[in-house]
Order: C-alpha cells, then sequence, then structure tokens
C-alpha cells in the first residue's frame, strides 16, 4: 500500500492496474484513496480499469465532492456499460443511495441506453431508481424549489421506461408563459430527447408557437423540424393558418421544400407557392417601384422621407425610435431587398421582430414586440417606443400576430417619387472602416474550382469592437449587432455555394446568434462553443 505514494507515475500506474487483482476490500479503500488525489490522467486510468470487482468499497470510500463529480460519471458510465443484470441491480441501489444521487442516476441511465438485457431484468434494475425519478417528477412541479434543483430534477426525467408518459405530462405543463424560461427551455430539451414523446407534445409545441417569446420561438420551430410526423403537422397548420406563414425564415422554408420526406416537400411546395401566390399584390407593387428606385436618389431629400415614413420604428443617424432592427448594420442593402422590406414587411418576419399581443391578469392590454426575457419576466416595446416589464406570473395570455410591427402600405407615404432618395439615405456611408496593418480588402473572385474564399483579411471591417486579430489572422471580439464584417464578391454568373465557416468560440462564450447575408436566404445560427479561443472547428 505504501505505492500509493510513490513519486514515480509509472510505479503508482502499475500498482492501480495490479489492485484489480487482488481480492480484497483494502484494494477497493486502495483504489479510492488513488482516484481521489490522483492527479495523472494514466494513473486515473489504471485505477478505472481495476475498479468493477471493487465497485462498493469504491463508491462509499470516494467521500470528497469534487472527487465524485470528477470521477462518478466515469465509473458509473463503465460499470453500467458492463455489469450482468445482478451488479447492474446492485449498483442501482447504491446510487440511490449516494448523497447526490441525480447526476450519478442520470449517468448510470445512460450507461445502460443501448443495453438489450430481458424487460424482467430491466425492471430489477430500475425498481431501486423509481422513488428517485418520482421524487425528480414532485420537484418539478414545486414551484417554490430551488431553480437549480429543479433543472436538475428536469433533466432526470424521461430516462426511465415506463414512466414517460407521467414525465411527459409534468414537461407539458412547464410550456407556459408564466414559468421561468430556463425552466421551460430545460423542458423543451427533455422532451426532445426522449425516445417516442407522443403527437400530444407536437400538438403543445403547435399550440406554443403563438406564445413563446423569441428566446424560444426558434427552438420549438426547429423542434417540430426534427421529427417528420412533427414537421407535416406544422406544414398542415401553416395551410390553415396562412397569416402565420411569415415566421418561417426563408432558409427554413428551403429546408422544408427540399424535405427527404416526399410527402413533407410537396406540402411544403404547396403551403409556400400559396402563400407567394397571395401576395401578388405586393410582389407588382415592388416591381411597380423598381425602375424609380433604381435612379440616382438624393441623400438629404431622403432622410425628410425618413423621418416621415420610417422614423417612428427605426432609428438611423440620431432620428427615430429604435423599435425595428438597426438599419445601420443592415447586411443586404441592395435595391431588390431594401424595396422588399419597405413594401412588403410581412413576407417573412424575424423571430425578434414579431408583434405579440399580451393580456395581463388586472385585463391590461399591451401589444409590441419581446426585446429580452429573463427567467422571471420579458420587456415589452411598444409602437411608441416606451418599454414595460411584466413579470411572468402576471400573464393571461400571450399571443403572437405572426406579423412585423411595421406595416403594409408604406406605398402611400413612400412614392415612387420618394424612393430613389429614401435608398439613398439608406445607403450613404456612415462609420469608417477599420484598418489593420494585415487587413487588404479586395474584390473576391472564384478560384478555378469555382470557389470562394472569404478571408478574414480581405474584408472591410466596421464596428466598435471588432478586430482582426494578428494571431490567426481571424475576426474577433464580435461583441455586439455593429460589428460586422463586408467582402466583395465578384460573380460572372449566378452561382449555387455551401457555406463553411471556420471560427473558435470559447465554451464559456458561446449560445450567441450569427447572421451572414450573401442571398435571398441568408443564413443565421447560433455559435457553439470548440473548447477555447485557440481551438478552430469548420
Amino acid at each position: 500500500l505504501a505505492l500509493a505514494d510513490d513519486p514515480d507515475p509509472e510505479v503508482r500506474m502499475q500498482w492501480a492496474a495490479s489492485l484489480g487483482e487482488w481480492d480484497d476490500p483494502a484494494a477497493g479503500r486502495a483504489l479510492a484513496g488513488l482516484l481521489e488525489r490522483a492527479g495523472d490522467p494514466y494513473v486515473t486510468g489504471a485505477a478505472l480499469s481495476s475498479a468493477l470487482p471493487r465497485l462498493d468499497e469504491i463508491l462509499t470510500q470516494l467521500t470528497d465532492a469534487g472527487s465524485r463529480a470528477a470521477v462518478y460519471p466515469k465509473l458509473i458510465s463503465m460499470a453500467a456499460a458492463t455489469l450482468e443484470s445482478g451488479p447492474l441491480s446492485k449498483l442501482a441501489r447504491q446510487v440511490a443511495r449516494l448523497p447526490d444521487p441525480a447526476a450519478a442516476a442520470i449517468t448510470f441511465l445512460d450507461g445502460i441506453r443501448a443495453r438489450t438485457l430481458p424487460p424482467a431484468e430491466f425492471e430489477s434494475v430500475f425498481v431501486s431508481l423509481r422513488p428517485l425519478t418520482a421524487g425528480a417528477r414532485a420537484i418539478v412541479r414545486d414551484e417554490s424549489a430551488d431553480p437549480a434543483r429543479r433543472l436538475e430534477a428536469i433533466s432526470l426525467l424521461g430516462r426511465v421506461p415506463g414512466e414517460q408518459k407521467d414525465d411527459t405530462t409534468v414537461l407539458l405543463s412547464l410550456l407556459r408563459a408564466d414559468v421561468p424560461l430556463s425552466i421551460r427551455s430545460a423542458a423543451l430539451d427533455t422532451l426532445l430527447r426522449m425516445p417516442a414523446p407522443g403527437t400530444d407534445v407536437s400538438a403543445r409545441l403547435l399550440e406554443l408557437r403563438g406564445s413563446a417569446g423569441p428566446a424560444l420561438r426558434a427552438r420549438i420551430l426547429d423542434a417540430l423540424l426534427s421529427r417528420t410526423g412533427w414537421t407535416r403537422k406544422l406544414l398542415e397548420q401553416l395551410q390553415a393558418r396562412p397569416g402565420e406563414i411569415a415566421t418561417i425564415d426563408p432558409a427554413r422554408r428551403e429546408t422544408l421544400r427540399t424535405h427527404p420526406d416526399k410527402s413533407v416537400s410537396t406540402l411544403a411546395a404547396s403551403v409556400f407557392d400559396a402563400a407567394e401566390a397571395s401576395r401578388q399584390d405586393r410582389a407588382q407593387l415592388i416591381e411597380s417601384y423598381r425602375e424609380a428606385a433604381a435612379r440616382q436618389g438624393d441623400a438629404d431629400k431622403g432622410e425628410t422621407v425618413f423621418q416621415k415614413a420610417c422614423a417612428s420604428c427605426h432609428q438611423l443617424d440620431g432620428i427615430g425610435l429604435a423599435i425595428g432592427p438597426d438599419l445601420a448594420t443592415l447586411g443586404d442593402r441592395s435595391v431588390p431587398a431594401l424595396l422588399a422590406g419597405i413594401l412588403d414587411p410581412n413576407r417573412a418576419v424575424l423571430d425578434q421582430y414579431v408583434q405579440y399581443v399580451v393580456t395581463t391578469t388586472e385585463g391590461r392590454s399591451l401589444t409590441g414586440i419581446i426585446t429580452s426575457e429573463t427567467a422571471s419576466s420579458f420587456i415589452l416595446k411598444q409602437l411608441d417606443g416606451t418599454t414595460v416589464e411584466l413579470l411572468r406570473k402576471e400573464i393571461a395570455s400571450l399571443v403572437s400576430t405572426g406579423r412585423s410591427m411595421m406595416p403594409e402600405g408604406l406605398e402611400a407615404v413612400v412614392t415612387r417619387d420618394h424612393i430613389a432618395d429614401l435608398i439613398a439615405f439608406l445607403n450613404a456611408p456612415r462609420a469608417p472602416r477599420k484598418t489593420f496593418p494585415a487587413g487588404k480588402p479586395v474584390t473576391i473572385r472564384p478560384d478555378a474550382t469555382g470557389a470562394l474564399s472569404l478571408l478574414a483579411t480581405r474584408c472591410e471591417i466596421f464596428g466598435h469592437d471588432i478586430l482582426l486579430e494578428d494571431r490567426f489572422h481571424n475576426l474577433g471580439h464580435w461583441h455586439g449587432p455593429d460589428d460586422r464584417a463586408v467582402w466583395t464578391v465578384q460573380l460572372d454568373h449566378p452561382a449555387e455555394f455551401e457555406v463553411h465557416l471556420d471560427y473558435a468560440c470559447d465554451d464559456r462564450s458561446a449560445g450567441n446568434r450569427f447572421r451572414f447575408e450573401g442571398g435571398p436566404a441568408g443564413i443565421r445560427g447560433t455559435v457553439s462553443g470548440t473548447g477555447n479561443w485557440s481551438d478552430y472547428r469548420q
């Protein structure tokens, strides 16, 4: 046993491997001590390889919370994947008796998910965990419980066969507007993890789309797109409620049109083609403005048009109210894109600019867009630019109109005589381009293979914080929507491209949204963590 403190890690590693052959409880105690203080991954690996025969002693001897957090996942996952049903049942009982059983139970249940034991043997394993999962459901229902405990309890649900119906009922009850956002989000994650959540889940998600704020709305849409049956139900709802089609962005429309299931892609084409046909009056209006919009405009006159027609919702150069999108950071400033945005604002509506009607428990009715959300409240920005903070417990109903705050009919104010001036004002040069020694903006053309290489050193850089960093020649410090990069591309003919992004993001900064404009649909997504700022992925 003195070898446990040998200064040579190779000696400690061999000693740990040999303990697996020693049939004595002292071996388990020695392995537990080694796992608690082993800093060398090879020594830890050798100790884990010897652990299964002495699992009882190790689990009872690991008393340090930090050691349990580091060792339990590996130890329990390995045991759950390899033990026979008898020892497996014993391990389940041990897990249920641990001081902090929830995390260990999740690891255990994940470890046996792929096992093919007979049903009777599975039941003998699960029986000792059922009080734990019943307790988790009670914690989830308890609105006064600590939020961290509720989140941990939610993550335990949906893992034990025979309980998924009860778990589904509990989780669906959390998808209400008055429930904290973190709880609703965790409940949605758990429902989607379950192998067969049931049709009542898709029905609730379809219902929830109309009352979910921007933070959850896109995730619900992606959830509905994750299962073919749910996707078909979504399209059927859109077919019955064409006013909601505007909330499906162009990228997801294309995903639906090209769905591998023929019945889904056919239905999607029918739904979206019908929506386009119903907006022919807007399309004809845009076409009638095209020639006038292409003329040389006067930016000074355009400022007057902006003040009259746009300033009630948009702010630019200090003019107007910042309710709608920030026009200073607008990506696609082409004439077709600006005409569509001005004359057909409800053709496609970003989640963060969807209009909501809120009714409070006191009977007040408010209309606006949700600009931010917390666990217990959200901020509603109204048409006059004022904001009001509403507690979720004060909300009687929250309903999306499926439409933009920007009204149709601006052609009554922005006539054909005014459109070129307004576009000139919108496209007038503003913030100066930032310069860096390694940055040399150029017009980018396809290479011999037809590919476009949009390197960070070849773009124009705008914004307060964004930098061209020296070490990797990457764009860094994207801290706000005014931080942007612009590449100038020249093509001899129309072409389709696959877009690959090389990026790095520390896990602690993951979760922000990005937007890539360069075509009729554009690309939007969420930045995932890669580990750290030096670990690049594609």
